[in-house]
C-alpha cells in the first residue's frame, strides 16, 4: 500500500507485528487481540527465532518479551536493530521485570515498555502512537525512493542533453591559440553561454558569443537553436547582418516571450585586420592595441536576440580596424559583472589586467581572476589577435595571380568514397589553380587526413594493431574493403581556402567526416616536437603542416599548409 499524508490522519491501517514470547498463553492472547484490531501477526517462541523471523519478514513493529530461552529479549533487540536498515523497526518490550538496570538497558535498545500482566487498553493506546510512527516512516521512505527515482531520471536526461549539446558544439571551429582563443566555464552542469566559430567561403572568420537568460539546462536549450543557422549561413558566406537578423528571428519564433539571448557577432578579415561587430545585449567589446591599451569600446548596439523587430537596419554591424598584434575581447556578463571587475570602472580594470599580462596568457589570467573572486554566473570570453601580413612580405612567385583567393569545397558520399577517387579529384582541381605547385605539402597532407577520416571516421575501423604485423595489416585492409563495399551512408567533406599564419599566407585544409570522431585526436596534436622521420599518418601531417588541430569530437581536422617559399618567414615570426 502506498501511503500519502492523508493516510496518517485517516482511518485505521493494519500493520505487521512480530510477537516474541515464550509463554503460549501470552502468545494466544496477544495474537487474538492484534488480529481483532486488524493487524497481521507473526509469532516467535524465543529471541533467536525472533531475529530470524524479523530478517525474513521485516515486520513493522516488534513486541518483545525480555526473559526468553535460547536468546533473551535484550540480545535479540540488539541483533534486530543491526539488521533494520534502511528503516529502523520500532520495538516495545513486554516484561514483568522491574529492576532499574534492565529498564535502562531496555530503553537504550527499544522504544517503550509495557508491564506484565498486559492491560489491553494500554496496549491499544500505545499501538495507536506506534502505528502513526510506522506510517510516518513508510511515507518518508516512499518519498525518499521517489526523490531518488526523480534524481536518477534527471541524471539520465542530463546525460542525454549533455551528449546532444556536446555533439553539436564539437563541430564548431576550435581555438588555435594564436588568432582565436575562447573559453566557456559554466556555473552549473550546463552552460547558458556558448561560443561558435565558422569560416566563410571567402576566408572570413565568423564568431558568435551568446548568453541566454537563466542558468543550467533551460538556458543551454535556449541557445541550441542558434548553432545550425549560424553554422550553415556562415558556410554559405552570408553577411554578418543577415546572420544576426536570422538569429533574432529564430529566437523570437522558437522561444517563449520571456526567453532571449544576448549575443555578440564578429566577422574577421585576417588579411586586413578589420572586424565587423554587432552587439545585441552583451557587455562592451574591447579593442586593445599591441601594448594592451584600450583603443576602442563597442557598446551594445541593439537589444538581445529575440527582442528586436525584424528590420534590416537594426542588424547593421560596426566596422573596426585592429593593427597587427592588437586584440579584440568579447565577454559575457559573467565576466563583466564578476566582483573582480564590476563597478564604474569595469573596462579600466580589465584593461589594466590585459596591459600587465603577456598577450598569450591574457585569457588564462582573465578567467583565473574571475574564478578566484567567486564565480556566480557562467563565464565566457573570446580573444582574437590581429595578424596582418608584415609590411614588405613577398608572396611566392610561383603563386598564380588570383589562384590564392580560390576556395574549394567538396563533399563525397558513399558511392564516391567506394571508388577511391576523392583525393585525385581534389588534387586535380587544386593543381589547375596552381595550389599544388605553390603548396607542395598539400598532396601528402590531404591524402593522410582523408584516409584518417574515411578509415576511422566513416568506416569506424580500429587501427590499433594495423602495423603490428603483416597479417594484421592484411586483416585491416580486408575489413576496410568489406566495409567500403557495404557502405550505404556517410560522407567526407574537403575544404581548401586561403588563410594566414603568423603573417604568412598559408593554405587552410579542412577534412570533416560523418563519423563519431576518435579519441586519439587530442593525442595526435599533443606532441610539441615533430618527428623528422615520419613517413605516414598524423605524425607526417604534423611534420609537413604549419599547424594541425582537431575539433573536440575528433571528426574534423584543420591543417595549415605552408607555401614553398614561406617557411623561412614563418620560422622568423615564431
Amino acid at each position: 500500500m502506498e501511503l500519502t499524508p492523508d493516510t496518517l490522519t485517516g482511518g485505521h491501517v493494519g500493520i505487521k507485528i512480530l510477537v516474541a514470547d515464550d509463554q503460549r498463553v501470552n502468545q494466544l492472547i496477544l495474537e487474538a487481540f492484534l488480529r481483532k484490531e486488524g493487524h497481521t501477526v507473526v509469532v516467535a517462541h524465543n529471541g533467536l527465532e525472533a531475529v530470524e523471523i524479523h530478517r525474513e519478514q521485516q515486520p513493522d513493529l516488534v513486541l518483545m518479551d525480555i526473559c526468553m530461552p535460547v536468546m533473551d529479549g535484550l540480545e535479540a533487540a540488539r541483533k534486530i536493530a543491526a539488521q533494520s536498515a534502511p528503516l529502523r523497526t520500532p520495538l516495545i518490550f513486554l516484561t514483568a521485570v522491574t529492576d532499574q538496570q534492565t529498564m535502562i538497558d531496555g530503553l537504550d535498545l527499544g522504544d517503550d515498555f509495557i508491564p506484565k500482566p498486559i492491560v489491553l487498553e494500554v496496549l491499544r493506546a500505545k499501538l495507536r502512537a506506534f502505528i502513526r510512527l510506522v506510517q510516518s516512516q513508510r511515507l518518508l521512505h516512499q518519498q525518499r525512493q521517489r526523490i531518488e527515482r526523480l534524481n536518477d531520471d534527471m541524471r539520465r536526461e542530463g546525460e542525454i542533453a549533455a551528449h546532444v549539446l556536446g555533439r553539436v558544439l564539437a563541430h564548431t571551429e576550435p581555438p588555435d591559440g594564436r588568432l582565436l582563443q575562447y573559453r566557456v566555464v559554466p556555473s552549473a552542469v550546463f552552460s547558458g553561454d556558448m561560443v561558435l566559430a565558422r569560416r566563410t567561403p571567402a576566408g572570413r572568420l565568423h564568431l558568435l558569443l551568446a548568453d541566454a537568460v537563466g542558468h543550467g539546462l533551460p538556458a543551454a536549450i535556449n541557445i541550441l537553436p542558434l548553432f545550425f543557422p549560424f553554422d550553415g549561413m556562415s558556410r554559405k558566406g552570408c553577411s554578418l547582418a543577415t546572420v544576426a537578423r536570422e538569429l533574432n528571428r529564430r529566437v523570437r519564433d522558437l522561444l517563449p516571450m520571456d526567453r532571449f539571448v544576448a549575443a555578440t557577432l564578429v566577422s574577421i578579415d585576417s588579411t586586413s585586420g578589420s572586424f565587423e561587430i554587432w552587439n545585441g545585449g552583451n557587455p562592451p567589446a574591447l579593442v586593445f592595441d599591441a601594448q594592451g591599451r584600450v583603443a576602442e569600446q563597442i557598446d551594445s548596439m541593439q537589444m538581445a536576440l529575440g527582442l528586436n523587430e525584424d528590420k534590416p537596419g537594426l542588424f547593421e554591424p560596426r566596422r573596426v580596424k585592429c593593427d597587427h598584434g592588437g586584440q579584440l575581447l568579447l565577454c559575457s556578463d559573467g565576466i563583466w559583472e564578476n566582483s573582480a571587475f564590476s563597478g564604474e570602472q569595469t573596462a579600466r580594470k580589465i584593461a589594466t589586467l590585459m596591459a600587465t599580462t603577456p598577450p598569450e596568457h591574457r585569457l588564462d589570467v582573465l578567467f583565473g581572476t574571475a574564478i578566484d573572486a567567486g564565480q556566480t554566473d557562467d563565464l565566457s570570453a573570446v580573444l582574437v589577435t590581429a595578424q596582418v601580413p608584415a609590411a614588405g612580405l613577398r608572396e611566392s612567385d610561383s603563386i598564380q595571380p588570383g589562384s590564392f583567393g580560390a576556395r574549394l569545397s567538396l563533399q563525397f558520399g558513399p558511392e564516391a568514397l567506394a571508388r577511391s577517387e576523392a583525393v585525385d579529384s581534389v588534387l586535380g582541381m587544386a593543381g589547375s589553380l596552381g595550389l599544388v605547385d605553390s603548396f607542395p605539402a598539400l598532396p601528402s597532407v590531404l591524402a593522410e587526413l582523408f584516409s584518417n577520416a574515411l578509415d576511422y571516421g566513416v568506416l569506424a575501423l580500429d587501427g590499433t594493431h594495423k602495423h603490428r604485423s603483416d597479417a594484421d595489416t592484411q586483416a585491416f585492409f580486408a575489413e576496410r574493403e568489406r566495409r567500403l563495399e557495404a557502405l550505404a551512408e556517410g560522407f567526407v567533406i574537403i575544404e581548401i581556402e586561403p588563410s594566414f599564419f603568423h603573417g604568412v599566407r598559408v593554405l587552410r585544409l579542412n577534412v570533416a567526416d560523418s563519423g563519431m570522431g576518435f579519441e586519439s585526436a587530442e593525442a595526435a596534436t599533443a606532441g610539441a616536437v615533430n618527428d623528422p622521420d615520419a613517413v605516414h599518418g598524423l605524425p607526417l601531417v604534423r611534420r609537413l603542416a604549419a599547424n594541425l588541430a582537431f575539433n573536440s569530437q575528433g571528426s574534423e581536422a584543420i591543417a595549415l599548409i605552408p607555401p614553398r617559399e614561406g617557411l623561412r618567414a614563418m620560422e622568423t615570426e615564431s
